[in-house]
């Protein structure tokens, strides 16, 4: 698999914006459980963490969760604060993307089957393009696995090609929690 963070995977509709604290859990997590830890940096491992990235430290993409899945950060992304509602575990920052040239790529496997939980903080920037995308996910030949849009025309948040969230308080201008 390759994931894309911050772009498509052919760098088109690029995400004009700070994105901090990525998660990828191999389950469907319930509720309660993103809640217990949707305002903490998770340090270490954890059963079912696939990756967990605290964006930002020195403009890295660093694999917290113990799998060795860094990713490679490309362009020169603004190391910015994070969302003040993240309030312990490491310091933290956030990488803020510029919508053109900056992303991250990942090109180790991310074993999951069918049931997948991705947890982060996201916000759009003043140049933020409608129909963005924040994270796309591809098969060793480019088709798309599971992928996100935010916010698409009618301001709502997509994944994976046309499942509408509804995103009630969703603001662009400022750090939101995407589970």
């Amino acid at each position: 698999t390759r994931f894309v963070l911050a772009a498509r995977y052919d760098f088109i509709e690029a995400h004009a914006g700070a994105i901090c604290e990525f998660r990828v859990w191999d389950t469907a997590r319930s509720q309660a459980e993103i809640q217990e830890n949707m305002n903490h940096a998770i340090a270490g491992t954890q059963p079912g963490l696939l990756v967990s990235y605290a964006l930002g430290e020195s403009g890295s993409c660093l694999d917290r969760s113990g799998n060795g899945r860094h990713g490679t950060v490309h362009g020169s992304p603004a190391v910015v604060d994070p969302p003040s509602e993240l309030n312990s575990g490491p310091a933290l920052k956030a990488l803020e993307f510029d919508g053109k040239s900056d992303y991250i790529e990942v090109v180790h496997p991310l074993p999951f089957t069918t049931s997948v939980t991705l947890e982060m903080w996201t916000k759009g920037g003043e140049n933020q393009p409608q129909k963005s995308f924040i994270f796309y996910l591809t098969s060793g030949d480019n088709r798309r696995i599971l992928s996100s849009h935010a916010p698409w025309d009618n301001g709502n948040l997509y994944f994976d090609g046309g499942q509408a969230i509804p995103t009630p308080g969703f603001d662009p201008s400022k750090f939101n929690r995407i589970s």
